[in-house]
């Protein structure tokens, strides 16, 4: 039944990675921590991926007005599966606008593609050092 439900003890989970013009850091992960010690995993992770101070990372769970699903906390999934989730990976774009002075803050930062049935745009802004994560695109050829 669970299996039909499209629930499962491993698998997939839900995470985003958001940076803020502050400079700061926001991941956010369906699953739960206990005291495991996942929150500071999951900000050193996104820490790794990005070139961020782990002090400038905030880690949000268990709140479904940011969080539309999750698998939960069981056995040692949250890591493996929520873990994951925050990394960039093969559907992300992320990089540094720089100019002639160097990082640029503040700049917009536009994906945008014409390979899906209808014309698909997304859009971020750099944080205080140049710095933008466009996450979870859809497959498609993309110009920035």
């Amino acid at each position: 039944m669970l299996g039909a439900l499209n629930f499962g003890a491993g698998g997939w989970e839900h995470g985003s990675v958001r940076m803020l013009p502050t400079g700061k850091v926001e991941v956010v992960t369906g699953t739960s921590p206990h005291g495991q010690g996942h929150a500071t995993a999951w900000a050193m992770l996104a820490s790794e991926e990005l070139g961020i101070d782990v002090d400038k990372i905030t880690v949000k769970w268990g709140d479904t007005d940011l969080i539309p699903e999750g698998g939960g906390t069981g056995g040692s999934r949250s890591l493996q599966q929520g873990g994951a989730a925050v990394q960039l990976d093969g559907d992300d774009i992320g990089g540094v606008v720089t100019g002639p002075a160097g990082p640029e803050a503040g700049v917009w930062v536009i994906a945008e593609t014409t390979d899906l049935p209808t014309k698909f745009a997304k859009i971020v802004v750099t944080d205080d050092q140049g710095r933008y994560v466009l996450p979870d695109l859809p497959k498609a050829n993309y110009s920035l």
